[in-house]
């Protein structure tokens, strides 16, 4: 991944109660600001956005993006960690 462009997000949930899926995106070692798009259903469990990550100045940076899916009676949160840069 690379910080500045466009990344397209798409998730599939599988369920039927789906009131909110976001990604929460956060620098493990420095704070990059807040980052947590909203995704629109596309499809039936079918949930589209987009972000884009911030530079960061040493030009490496863990990421973590965490997939928070919202129900009538939970949120579900699903961690990835990742890099980007050198």
């Amino acid at each position: 991944l690379r910080p500045l462009q466009a990344l397209q997000l798409d998730i599939l949930v599988d369920g039927s109660d789906i009131q909110a899926v976001e990604v929460d995106f956060k620098g493990t070692d420095m704070d990059m600001g807040y980052n947590r798009p909203l995704l629109q259903e596309a499809a039936d469990g079918v949930f589209k956005g987009e972000a884009t990550l911030p530079v960061c100045v040493t030009g490496h940076m863990i990421w973590q993006a965490t997939v928070l899916v919202e129900t009538g009676r939970t949120r579900i949160a699903v961690p990835f960690r990742f890099v980007t840069g050198e």
